[in-house]
């Protein structure tokens, strides 16, 4: 088995390494360099720099056209792996391998696309899965080899998630591989109605309190560490960035009349407790827009006088 991995964000480089102790590697096929978020000085994708450190030849693209055919065939893999790429493969591409293989962090056919990690905090659900899947032509619809499941407790945050999943990707990786190899592994169909989870955009992070208080501390925690999610206090901008608990401290939280987005309390060890459609959740990070975060006491600290509770959140 001679691989290709194709991947481009930092959640597949503990993959990429794993394989590569494991596996021949032909080649790595990662994104081209783009300007950095700060600067126009061009940033390498996180696996194309583990690819540097670990010696590898390096195919550079942001499409995989008939150039990147010929100098992936002159690496003559025989295996495609591929994690977090970004791009769909068309078929003439496709047809260079014997064997593929795409990681996708969902329970598919749930959540195809390019979001499953903050799809899975949105969905409210305390189990998920990564699915070890056939790279088909149309996105994540390839067939199953193997779908690795877990629980979630609601405390998860994207960049967390995101560090558990790549760790457990890599742990199963070489086992899936393994067996794709020896002809012990065969994939089956996919079952059930599929999902779709859209790239997500600064908009996303805008709070509704007259939500639930189950999807308003999901969107905090999804949109974290960016876009943020964002509210408003007395008409100026306001980031929300950390929450108190998981699932069973929303479970425990007693139902709620006022108002959705206000501030009805402040209590040390736990935060700002915000009414939501049922119940509260209790905000313990936040930002003003140019600032640092600071925990709720410090920014309660900052209103001068002025107390929080009462206060609405949105307006």
């Amino acid at each position: 088995m001679r691989i290709l991995f194709a991947g481009t964000s930092g959640i597949a480089v503990p993959v990429l390494r794993r394989i590569a102790s494991e596996f021949e590697i032909a080649g790595v096929l990662t994104a081209s360099d783009k300007p950095g978020a700060r600067s126009q000085k061009l940033v390498s994708s996180p696996v194309k720099i583990a690819a540097q450190e670990l010696g590898l030849d390096i195919i550079q693209c942001d499409h995989v056209n008939k150039t990147e055919r010929i100098a992936v065939r002159a690496l003559a893999p025989d295996t495609l792996v591929s994690f977090s790429f970004g791009r769909i493969f068309g078929p003439m591409f496709l047809g260079l391998f014997d064997r593929t293989m795409n990681i996708h962090p969902s329970p598919l056919p749930e959540a195809r696309g390019p979001a499953p990690v903050q799809a899975a905090i949105l969905s409210g659900n305390r189990n998920w899965a990564i699915s070890f899947q056939e790279i088909g032509l149309a996105m994540d619809t390839g067939r199953l080899y193997d779908v690795l499941k877990f629980n979630l407790d609601g405390t998860e945050t994207t960049d967390s998630l995101t560090q558990a999943i790549a760790a457990m990707a890599a742990d199963r990786c070489v086992e899936v591989l393994s067996a794709i190899r020896d002809g012990s592994s065969q994939p089956v169909d996919q079952k059930g109605d599929g999902s779709v989870c859209s790239l997500v955009s600064k908009e996303d992070g805008k709070l509704d309190f007259s939500l639930t208080a189950l999807e308003v501390h999901s969107r905090i925690r999804a949109m974290y560490s960016w876009p943020k999610a964002f509210t408003a206090l007395d008409g100026k901008p306001l980031f929300i960035t950390g929450v108190h608990g998981g699932f069973s401290d929303i479970d425990a939280e007693p139902e709620e009349t006022a108002e959705p987005g206000t501030i009805m309390e402040i209590r040390k060890g736990l935060g700002m407790k915000v009414a939501c459609a049922d119940k509260a959740v209790w905000i313990t990070r936040v930002q003003i827009p140019t600032k640092k975060e600071i925990t709720f006491l410090d920014f309660a600290n900052q209103m001068k006088g002025i107390s929080l509770v009462g206060q609405i959140l949105g307006r």
